[in-house]
């Protein structure tokens, strides 16, 4: 899996492929496959995301 983001607790958040599936916006709640020290991943509830752009 690949990594694309990383959380302020050190944490990663992982995708199979594409920066655009790392996040399952499918629900209300939206969640994320993450990782802490290279471990296995976990389906987590987002909590927060903060995106920036140009």
């Amino acid at each position: 899996m690949f990594s694309w983001y990383g959380c302020s607790d050190d944490s990663e958040l992982l995708t199979k492929e594409k920066i655009a599936d790392t996040f399952d916006d499918a629900e209300e709640t939206w969640t994320v496959q993450r990782s802490s020290n290279q471990g296995k991943p976990v389906e987590t509830p987002v909590a927060k995301a903060v995106f920036a752009g140009k």
